[in-house]
């Protein structure tokens, strides 16, 4: 039985993408998940520098993997809020908020119905990576607290799935531990299991640092606890 921790999810956090109507306490705008993809560009910019084909064809297979089990998860298991999908190859103009033409739904369309509000932001980052260390939950983690604390000698908590604001700071981090991994299965054999197994998910390269393991069903009841803690506030 994989150990996970996650920290309890901050006001500010649900408060960015689940604002309410004036004057109406029981009418919600919804807000959104944003999930960034990772693309390996760097790697494999870098292996086609050496014309190392073969590392090539596995970076791009793994990466493959890794977007269809990540897709999976969160179509599957997060119902909360609407969920859509960027490429990390695209972290400039996220971070910029230009989202014009770089988000799609699930089946790789693009999403161009979807209402992206950046003056007030409705939406956060989720990113499979490595989160940053954080001891308080109650407000963003930014570049100030992340330099204090690593003066303090704190470090990070390893990978799992980062959730950031518009402003790219870090909420929360779901973690995994080390020894938590199942076995890879390949993609058609995982199908064939329900959706509350890890092993539908879970893909880690063989040979490469490259890997995504499942908290989609975690954030979603987080945030399904957050909203029944706060369904008659109004923000």
């Amino acid at each position: 039985m994989s150990k996970i921790f996650f920290g309890l999810f901050p006001f500010i956090l649900l408060a960015a993408i689940h604002t309410y109507a004036a004057g109406d306490t029981t009418t919600a705008k919804k807000g959104m998940v944003l999930v960034m993809l990772h693309a390996e560009k760097n790697r494999i910019t870098a292996a086609r520098k050496v014309n190392n084909t073969e590392l090539v064809s596995m970076i791009e297979k793994d990466a493959e993997q890794v977007r269809i089990r990540t897709i999976m998860d969160f179509t599957e298991n997060l119902t909360a809020y609407p969920v859509y999908y960027m490429m990390d190859s695209n972290y400039d103009k996220i971070r910029a908020k230009q989202f014009a033409g770089i988000v799609f739904n699930a089946d790789g369309s693009e999403a161009k119905d979807v209402h992206i509000d950046t003056a007030k932001p409705n939406y956060v980052i989720a990113y499979y990576g490595t989160g940053d260390f954080q001891t308080y939950f109650n407000s963003p983690l930014t570049a100030e607290d992340k330099e204090k604390y690593q003066e303090e000698g704190s470090r990070t908590h390893g990978l799992g799935l980062v959730i950031y604001n518009s402003k790219f700071h870090q909420l929360t981090h779901f973690y995994k531990m080390a020894y938590a991994n199942p076995s890879v299965l390949t993609l058609e054999e995982a199908k064939k299991l329900p959706h509350n197994r890890t092993k539908r998910y879970f893909y880690k390269s063989k040979k490469l640092e490259i890997e995504y393991y499942p908290f989609a069903e975690e954030l979603n009841n987080s945030f399904r606890k957050k909203k029944r803690r706060e369904a008659t506030t109004q923000f």
